[in-house]
């Protein structure tokens, strides 16, 4: 297989066998993922559905934004492995695919709507040497440590970790309140 590499815009060539034995281990971790009895996406879709209907009654959102973030198809979101070419045995970045899927046009509608606040927040780390340069006037009690956890999987929860992190006064540039737009998050 030919891959693109997770970081460094360079080209993987992987034995298909070695990267479908990888992908597995990397979905049979419970921790991060479960195994689902039926496909949720025709629930999702009634979800999202209902909340659109109710955000363009209440005067919310205009029937042509409506329209937009109506979902037409009910494409399951793909995922795939992108190879960390520089971490020993060369693991995978899961990657998920939301392209056509239900939840596309509300994804990329939040991201728009989240977009010009983000880096606003008190919580924001640009570069990992701006969080040196911030914690080098750091002094700790004897009592006190200092704790970095490595996100393993952050896909499941970064849109409602950004979107939490926000006030209410943040997100004016619509009628669309923290708790709708955290609604609209959760049929993603």
């Amino acid at each position: 297989m030919v891959l693109g590499a997770d970081k460094g815009r360079a080209t993987v060539v992987m034995d298909k066998t070695e990267y479908q034995q990888k992908m597995c281990a990397l979905l049979s971790d419970s921790k991060t993922y479960e195994k689902l009895d039926r496909d949720p996406t025709p629930k999702h879709k009634r979800e999202l559905v209902s909340i659109l209907h109710r955000l363009e009654k209440d005067d919310k959102i205009k029937k042509a934004d409506k329209q937009f973030l109506y979902p037409t198809s009910e494409n399951v979101p793909r995922i795939y492995g992108s190879p960390k070419i520089h971490k020993d045995g060369t693991p995978l970045r899961p990657i998920v695919d939301f392209t056509g899927s239900i939840g596309y046009n509300v994804a990329k509608s939040l991201a728009d709507i989240l977009s010009p606040i983000v880096g606003q927040s008190e919580h924001h780390v640009l570069k990992k040497k701006s969080l040196a340069e911030d914690l080098k006037d750091v002094t700790l009690e004897e009592d006190e440590i200092l704790n970095s956890h490595d996100v393993v999987a952050l896909l499941p929860v970064h849109p409602l970790i950004s979107l939490f992190i926000y006030s209410e006064k943040d997100l004016t540039r619509t009628k669309i309140s923290k708790t709708e737009h955290s609604s609209l998050l959760m049929t993603l």
